[in-house]
């Protein structure tokens, strides 16, 4: 986390067969950028994209 950053959102990134493959990090430098919206999109994008490998 930068000095500057004031929201941070972090979502897990697993693979097929459900083992962890890395973390995606967004920092923001505005408060409360993030709502739990914007958690379930990633997740759904990040099993869209890596649930395949």
């Amino acid at each position: 986390m930068c000095q500057s950053t004031r929201s941070e959102i972090v979502v897990p990134v697993f693979g097929a067969d459900g083992r962890l493959i890395g973390v995606l990090d967004i920092d923001s430098n505005r408060p409360d950028a993030f709502t739990a919206a914007d958690q379930a999109g990633l997740e759904g994008m990040m099993q869209n994209v890596f649930g395949k490998l």
